[in-house]
């Protein structure tokens, strides 16, 4: 069957509207995303399985729900947007693509923020609360600051492989200073493949470019 086909005779038996697909996906509002990492779960719209990212869309006429699909959810906004109308929210706000994945990302961190208060509960310092605080405000942290959080990271991957991931996908690094790109210098081993993790393809260049001329200095003595 083809995913329109899938996804109507799917979306029909939650539905009031019987004959009319987009009518029948205008039904809907949506609620959230949650992260399932077993990804053990088939996309309840087009049958897709095994997917990871579950957008939670509820009928507001008979309070049925469907587990969505990252792809599918999009199909759905562009579906309903092809034909003048709009995906809306609990609080009646248009859902967007750009909605959708600022949705996952907000997902991310406030797992992770939720992560750090946590784990820092009862010995609060004004550097804490500062790297907590950029991070809130979506701002790339230095190599200094982020070593900070790997005993953060270690407590979460052990209780539960959702919060490494949402901290894989949440912190960021600052290397547009010449000064926070030589805080690498000033790394130990342990704290460098903590910090790498969360490097962009070009920042692990950069830094793997310090490491070289680093090496060349210290063979000529300099």
């Amino acid at each position: 069957m083809t995913w329109f086909e899938n996804a109507k005779n799917n979306l029909f038996r939650k539905s009031v509207e019987q004959e009319n697909f987009t009518k029948a996906l205008s039904e809907f509002i949506y609620i959230d995303v949650t992260d399932n990492q077993d990804s053990n779960s088939n996309c309840e719209l087009c049958n897709q399985p095994n997917i990871r990212y579950e957008y939670l869309v509820r009928n507001k006429k008979n309070q049925e729900e469907l587990l969505v699909g990252s792809e599918c959810i999009k199909k759905f906004v562009n579906e309903l947007q092809e034909h003048g109308m709009e995906l809306l929210d609990k609080n009646n706000s248009i859902v967007t693509e750009n909605r959708i994945d600022n949705d996952k990302k907000n997902f991310f961190k406030n797992t992770t923020l939720l992560l750090i208060r946590y784990f820092w509960q009862k010995n609060w310092t004004k550097f804490r609360l500062s790297l907590l605080n950029t991070i809130e405000n979506n701002e790339p942290l230095t190599m200094n600051q982020a070593k900070h959080l790997k005993d953060v990271y270690n407590f979460g991957k052990k209780r539960d492989s959702r919060y490494e991931t949402a901290m894989k996908n949440t912190i960021k690094i600052s290397l547009k200073k010449a000064e926070h790109k030589y805080q690498w210098k000033g790394l130990n081993d342990e704290d460098k493949q903590f910090v790498k993790m969360f490097l962009s393809s070009q920042q692990k260049m950069s830094v793997e470019e310090l490491e070289l001329v680093g090496k060349i200095l210290e063979s000529r003595n300099w």
